[in-house]
């Protein structure tokens, strides 16, 4: 069992030295692959690493816990994935007969909270080595290394965000793949239903629900008060007319909600 703290300075060593992306690659040799810089890290912090070099390998073998949107902490693994059917998508065949059907194509490794920072090694058009990412964004699955031991690591934890759909017209909400009105939906979320905030972008945040993970607008996500809940169905309407000054997606969104059976 190796520390937290031996594990992301083995991490912080493999970036120093500045390896350039190879497959493959582990630190040793002054290259590395998403998965490698993790292994490598493993290895130098006095752990093993006895499966696959494959970063879906690891989330199917490596991991102590495995979820979507996990709470962040200090040397979580975080993986980007592809659903079956999403461009890109090319499980390689030995995964293809478990259950998850998750082609998860990168790694990364949660190396501060506080701001955020999730290290990776990777390539881009005109070069490649060690990137720090500082969103979440399409990283949305994770959890806890085995033989890493993260006891006494709770300073670093931000507790998962649970936010509850509300609307006061309509039975369901739009979640849409990007933050926009015209995006496709991607799941009709039940006003009632529990999700997980994974980011916030002013009038859209990013949550996740049942699995899926899109855009929905922040309108519509609340603490679950009586002052969001949608009235009874034979409620008499408001005596006093209210005026608003709306943002025109948020009015767009209203008169498409009017319009159909859901809230946009």
């Amino acid at each position: 069992m190796i520390t937290v703290t031996a594990l992301l300075g083995a991490v912080q060593e493999i970036v120093d030295a500045r390896p350039a992306y190879r497959k493959g690659g582990s630190g040793k040799d002054g290259t590395c692959d998403c998965i490698g810089l993790i292994i490598g890290a493993i290895r130098r912090a006095g752990g093993k690493w006895t499966g696959d070099h494959s970063s879906n390998w690891a989330p199917r073998r490596a991991m102590a816990t495995m979820r979507t949107a996990p709470p962040l902490e200090l040397g979580i693994v975080m993986y980007k994935a592809l659903e079956p059917g999403e461009a890109g998508y090319s499980l390689p065949a030995r995964f293809s007969d478990g259950p998850d059907k998750r082609d998860y194509y990168h790694a990364g490794i949660v190396t501060s909270v506080t701001p955020l920072r999730i290290t990776h090694c990777t390539s881009w058009a005109d070069g490649s080595g060690i990137k720090i990412d500082t969103k979440i964004g399409k990283w949305g699955y994770g959890g806890r290394l085995l033989g890493v031991d993260y006891s006494g690591k709770t300073e670093g934890v931000i507790p998962v965000e649970i936010m509850q759909v509300v609307a006061v017209t309509g039975s369901t909400v739009r979640m849409r793949k990007t933050p926009s009105i015209q995006a496709v939906a991607v799941a009709n979320v039940p006003v009632g239903a529990r999700v997980e905030v994974l980011q916030r972008a002013e009038d859209w945040w990013e949550i996740s629900y049942l699995g899926k993970r899109g855009w929905m607008m922040a309108m519509f996500l609340g603490r679950g008060d009586e002052n969001h809940s949608p009235p009874p169905r034979d409620a008499p309407p408001p005596a006093d007319t209210v005026t608003l000054t709306l943002a025109r997606d948020v009015a767009e969104a209203l008169m498409e909600a009017l319009k159909g059976g859901g809230t946009a």
